[in-house]
């Protein structure tokens, strides 16, 4: 990664993401360290993803829960690209919340 500033860092881990296939992005997003924190307080089956206005993204759980991930960080850049290639595929898309994407855990 670039040493120089935080935004040409920004820029390779978003880039980077880009190659990854549906399900290598879905794994980076699990095993990011805001999802895995919130997964160890949380008992639900199922997590949606939303896009909201401000860029951020949000999980809601199937227990009520929910989490923003800020813009910018890489949690956020890697759901937002997970995202973003699930409505592409038409895939994992939730029939209970539109514009969401459903996760089953």
């Amino acid at each position: 990664l670039h040493v120089r500033s935080r935004r040409q860092r920004q820029m390779c881990i978003r880039d980077r993401d880009k190659g990854l296939s549906r399900k290598e992005l879905k794994q980076e997003f699990m095993q990011s360290p805001a999802v895995q924190s919130f997964l160890e307080k949380d008992t639900g089956d199922t997590l949606y993803l939303e896009k909201r206005a401000d860029g951020s993204m949000q999980i809601l759980s199937s227990t009520g829960r929910s989490l923003v991930l800020n813009p910018g960080s890489q949690a956020c850049n890697t759901a937002k690209n997970f995202f973003e290639t699930c409505l592409k595929e038409q895939s994992n898309l939730s029939d209970h919340r539109p514009n969401a994407v459903e996760i089953k855990v």
